[in-house]
């Protein structure tokens, strides 16, 4: 049998259309056909030789939380999930991948896809947060962990429906099982198969989703269910209704100010940040917000290039600004002034550490209070904002930006640093027999560019010196021992990766 490597020109056009097909399947708002999908559910049993179950239809959120306040949990039976997902899709699957090659399987599954639609909010476990994932299906343990049918019934209805046009004709048995196939697809939001229990959720009233597939609707729900429940939601966030019922376009900008941390992020999205601006029009109320202006903006790529250049560089330490920076750095945590010696290798630091018998070590607490990170915080799971003056959205988005510049750099960074560690650590073991841990300027080098961009473009009195400390040294110096009485400064490492172009 001669496998088909690839496809005509003709079936190539015709991918779109079935694109489309599918995804008017799967954002369908029609009424569920209870006659159809539960002749469907019986015949799935039949076939998998089970006894025929109770079939529950849940059109509303709190519909399953009924179901199982009137019945024992132990009268579910054991979930048959894995086994409904064998029959549907598996048996069909094989039939299709015996004849075509790997890549042109692997090439179809790139090309047939929803854009909108395999994120959220079909897959569960990225739908919402859990409590409303609880409030939404009801029971959480069944939503995240089966939840996920629908979604398959989607992707994979996509692909075998265009691969029936490329192949053999199924069979008897695999025409039964695409149409019982179909019929779930067109009927549920989601379904739930346990041995004597099924439970199915009936389609949404409405389901609104962003260009990204985020749940998303502009002064109307998101979701709708059958009984008229309605959840609002932006982007992907959702938000109350008193909010959710406005259009974006009448969000005020004066709502930012007693918003709390998570709702304010959602408002940001939907105000726009160029409102927001123009409204507030000074840069430190509009930084107080989380929001960054067009000209703090414009400056990151030169902090990040700046940052390139320091990575790259094979310069011999400075005398001067060493001492500098240590010595600042030394009173800033209350000690008196060390002895400064520089070294070409971290060998050579830690075979005189090692001769001399070098005890006091500060390496946590000068790592602690002086190469403390910008540090973005979560705000989703209500984490305390570590940064002391500035706001956690704007230090989200400086990581993002800093990274989006230096991901040659990132990768670079990580691949250099544990490569000179391996070799270090091996050299030592064999001469020292101890590795002594240290500050290596390399590893904190975007968080050095973000603390040096905020040093000179926002208001950071509070921590003023701290920076300058920290971005002095991890600009001027290599590895740092520092012990009570004596700092060890070694040499910047030599990188020989192609650093590409920076000017």
């Amino acid at each position: 049998m001669n496998l088909i490597k690839e496809l005509s020109s003709e079936q190539e056009l015709l991918i779109p259309s079935f694109i489309e097909k599918w995804q008017e399947i799967a954002f369908s708002t029609e009424p569920t056909n209870k006659i159809e999908i539960e002749r469907a559910i019986k015949k799935i049993y039949s076939k998998l030789k089970l006894a025929e179950p109770i079939i529950y239809y849940c059109d509303r959120p709190t519909s399953t939380y009924d179901v199982l306040q009137n019945i024992d949990l132990d009268r579910f039976g054991s979930s048959i999930h894995s086994e409904i997902c064998a029959f549907l899709f598996v048996q069909i699957e094989d039939f299709l991948t015996a004849q075509m090659t790997e890549d042109l399987w692997e090439q179809l599954e790139d090309a047939l896809r929803i854009s909108n639609f395999d994120c959220k909010p079909f897959v569960s476990w990225n739908f919402m947060k859990d409590d409303v994932l609880n409030r939404f299906y009801g029971f959480d343990d069944i939503a995240f962990y089966e939840g996920r049918i629908l979604s398959r019934l989607i992707s994979y209805g996509l692909t075998f429906d265009f691969c029936q046009m490329i192949v053999d004709r199924f069979s008897d048995r695999l025409t039964e099982i695409w149409n019982i196939f179909q019929v779930l697809a067109n009927n549920c939001s989601q379904l739930f198969f346990y041995e004597d229990i099924c439970i199915a959720y009936e389609k949404l009233g409405i389901i609104s989703v962003d260009d990204r597939g985020l749940l998303h609707n502009d002064g109307q729900p998101a979701i709708e269910f059958r009984d008229g429940t309605k959840i609002y939601a932006c982007h992907g966030n959702t938000i109350p209704e008193q909010y959710g019922k406005i259009p974006h376009n009448q969000w005020r900008v004066n709502w930012l100010s007693k918003a709390e941390m998570r709702l304010r992020d959602i408002l940001i999205l939907g105000i726009g940040e160029s409102k927001i601006c123009q409204e507030l029009k000074t840069e430190s109320k509009i930084n107080q917000v989380g929001v960054m202006t067009s000209r703090q903006k414009s400056l990151v790529t030169e902090y990040a290039k700046k940052w390139c250049h320091i990575f790259w560089s094979t310069d011999k330490l400075d005398a001067d600004l060493v001492t500098n920076y240590i010595h600042r750095a030394y009173k800033y945590l209350g000690e008196s002034e060390p002895k400064i010696l520089c070294f070409s290798s971290p060998l050579l630091a830690q075979q005189y550490a090692t001769k001399h018998k070098l005890h006091s070590y500060l390496y946590e607490i000068f790592n602690d209070k002086i190469c403390r990170p910008s540090c973005a915080i979560n705000p989703w799971f209500n984490d305390i904002v570590s940064h002391p003056f500035i706001d956690h959205r704007i230090i989200q988005e400086l990581e993002q930006e800093f990274q989006a510049q230096d991901d040659f750099l990132t990768c670079m960074n990580v691949i250099h640093h544990f490569r000179v560690l391996d070799m270090f650590k091996e050299e030592i073991d064999q001469k020292l027999e101890q590795v002594i841990e240290c500050i290596k300027p390399e590893f904190f080098i975007d968080d050095s560019g973000i603390q040096d961009y905020l040093l000179s473009n926002f208001n950071c009195a509070e921590e003023t010196e701290r920076i300058e400390i920290f971005v002095g040294l991890m600009q001027n110096c290599g590895w740092i021992y520092p012990y009570k009485e004596v700092c060890l400064v070694c040499d910047r490492q030599t990188i020989t990766y192609d650093s590409g172009n920076f000017d």
